[in-house]
């Protein structure tokens, strides 16, 4: 999932597919067109439980890159162990 809108706290569940050095972003995994594609140049990946508390959700990340920062939410631990970018 990742957050859409912080102020009202809007999550939506989207499809990520890792092809270095970009993560493309699809609204359903059986789309051909991505919605966005994130540059993965000089990420920094940042997981803290502070985060999951304050946003209300387990297994959370953002991903901070040179121009925006992304709030994902991963179904589990396991979605999140593939992160090391």
């Amino acid at each position: 999932m990742i957050l859409v809108d912080a102020n009202q706290d809007i999550w939506e569940r989207r499809w990520f597919v890792l092809q270095r050095p970009y993560l493309h972003v699809f609204k359903q995994s059986n789309e051909v067109e991505e919605i966005t594609v994130i540059s993965l140049d000089g990420v920094n990946v940042e997981s803290n439980p502070d985060m999951e508390s304050l946003l209300g959700k387990r297994f959370t990340f953002t991903l901070f890159t040179s121009s925006n920062s992304h709030a994902l939410a991963a179904p589990s631990l396991k979605g999140t162990a593939s992160m090391d970018c």
